[in-house]
């Protein structure tokens, strides 16, 4: 009985021990994956900025200590709210999910070139790579009009969940597009209020079909391609997003589907899928 005890003692102990020890590996590479945040942050803007760590993410940018802690949680939501309609359970990444924003676009560009050893796009506002021991996304604030470096990173980062789903370069641009600004549209609902409302006017006088054919001005486009995002990976048309997604996988021999294809082969109706959401967004 007593051998039988010690060897229990022993299995225990065996167990209480590989924990720490994983606990211990994990410890020194967040370690590490802070430290070289720091040091990319530091050969691209030339100044330290702060750094909070949070549940999955480490944040990174020149703001005030609130603001940063504000900024973690949005981003916390936005992570939550598409792992969910994405129905995502295994680990996202590696360790934590870097998240630098650059107050320059200039600093962005230079991000790419240094650290992601590629030549940015003229209309890139955003990055990310998710392999490897340092995943990361990466921002900097539109040269025009357009969204601030925080909010492109929030895109990105519901993009780069998108991507765990499936290939993002199989699908049309204006749903990766729209996915990024629907879900931050669920996570913060009172930043875009004013968004919606207009999709509200715009609804009035645009079809789904203007959407997913590109017929609309650039104005619209934005908001409209987002609202029909939102109506069907988080509104009514949740049940079938994952199946739609899945029909833009190529067959044997096709090189791309069409979003009409892919509608056909998760069994949406297009009519129904212009009414159905014409008559919610307008709500």
């Amino acid at each position: 009985m007593r051998s039988m005890m010690n060897v229990g003692l022993f299995a225990v102990t065996l167990v209480t021990w590989a924990a720490y020890a994983a606990n211990d590996q994990a410890a020194e590479e967040l370690a590490r994956q802070k430290e070289s945040v720091k040091a990319n942050w530091l050969k691209v803007v030339g100044k330290e900025a702060n750094l909070k760590e949070t549940d999955n993410l480490l944040l990174v940018a020149p703001l005030p200590e609130e603001k940063l802690d504000a900024l973690g949680a949005s981003y916390e939501k936005q992570l939550a709210v598409a792992r969910k309609a994405l129905q995502i359970q295994e680990p996202l990444w590696k360790g934590k999910l870097a998240v630098y924003v650059f107050p320059e676009r200039f600093q962005f560009s230079s991000f790419v070139r240094s650290v992601e050893k590629r030549r940015p796009e003229v209309d890139d506002l955003s990055s990310s790579v998710l392999s490897g021991d340092l995943p990361h996304v990466a921002a900097g604030p539109a040269p025009d009009k357009g969204p601030t470096a925080e909010q492109s990173a929030g895109y990105e980062l519901a993009t780069a969940l998108l991507s765990r789903k499936v290939r993002t370069d199989l699908l049309p641009g204006w749903l990766v597009e729209g996915f990024g600004r629907a879900t931050a549209w669920r996570a913060n609902p009172t930043a875009y209020a004013s968004e919606r409302a207009l999709v509200r006017k715009l609804v009035k006088v645009r079809s789904a079909r203007d959407v997913w054919e590109g017929r609309l001005p650039a104005a619209e486009a934005t908001v409209l391609r987002a609202s029909l995002v939102d109506f069907l990976a988080y509104g009514p048309g949740a049940g079938t997003f994952l199946s739609l997604l899945n029909g833009f996988k190529p067959g044997e021999g096709e090189e791309m589907r069409s979003f009409s294809q892919a509608m056909e082969y998760a069994n949406i109706s297009p009519e129904r899928l212009d009414k159905e959401w014409r008559a919610w967004a307008a709500r």
